[in-house]
This record gives C-alpha cells, structure tokens and sequence, in this order.
C-alpha cells in the first residue's frame, strides 16, 4: 500500500511539472490491486487548467478499508492541501476497494512549482511521457 501511495505522489509531481495540450487526455493503468485514471482537461489555447485522478486500490476485506483510507489521507493530506489547489476526497465499496480522487486546479499549482512554465510542453509529450510509465492514453 505505501508502495501505491508513494508511486501516485510521484506520478503526481510528474504532471505537475507536464502542462498544455488540447482538450482533454485520459491515461489509464491497471493492476492487479489497483486502477488509476487521470484526466488531463486544457483549455482552448491549449493551456492545462485542470487534472483529476481516480484511484481504486483493492485493500482485502472489510477491516482493512478504515485503515487503508487513513493511510491515504495521511499520506497525501500534508503533500497536497486545498490552498495549492488541490482537493482530495476518500471512499470505499464497503467491501474490499478504497477510492481516491485528487482532483487539482493547475493555476494554482503551477504556482506551487518554482520556475514551471506549464505553456512549453505539448499533449503528446504528456502522452509520451505517461505511456513511458505504463499508462494506456487517449
């Protein structure tokens, strides 16, 4: 589970650092504990203006849901607040899946990043970029 959350945190600060395209991408990864989809969404002047993840991560059973929400939101509470414009929200099946989304507002996160200057990279280099890890994107 800490290997899920740390490799999110990453992937995370990879987009951070990606920025403009057109539209909207989605990039997809499955296995067998967990499904990722992150949607790029830019504006008409292909402009990043906002991102959103959707995680589901298999924890076992029932008992392990509360502790696998707790260990989420710990772990990306202190990492990703409201104020740099980001919005974190947990939930469960009730069964045997945790869901998290992170959605991120990327104005306010291009301000968080020193430097970044989201406008000199393009969708297919997020595209490329996200097929080198392993995510399947259309």
């Amino acid at each position: 589970m800490k290997k899920i959350c740390l490799g999110l945190i990453m992937v995370l600060g990879m987009l951070m650092v990606t920025g403009c395209g057109k539209n909207e991408l989605v990039c997809t990864k499955t296995s067998d504990e967990a499904k990722e989809t992150i949607t790029f969404s830019f504006d008409k002047n292909d402009v990043l203006k906002q991102g959103k993840i959707n995680y589901a991560i298999k924890v076992g059973d029932e008992q392990a849901i509360e502790e696998g929400k707790a260990l989420l939101k710990q772990s990306f509470q202190d990492s990703f607040k409201e104020e740099d414009g980001y919005k974190l929200a947990l939930s469960d099946n009730g069964k045997d899946t945790v869901y998290l989304t992170l959605t991120f507002d990327a104005s306010k996160v291009s301000e968080a990043i020193n430097g970044v200057d989201k406008t000199k990279t393009s969708l297919s280099k997020i595209k490329k970029e996200m097929e080198e890890e392993k995510y399947t994107c259309k």
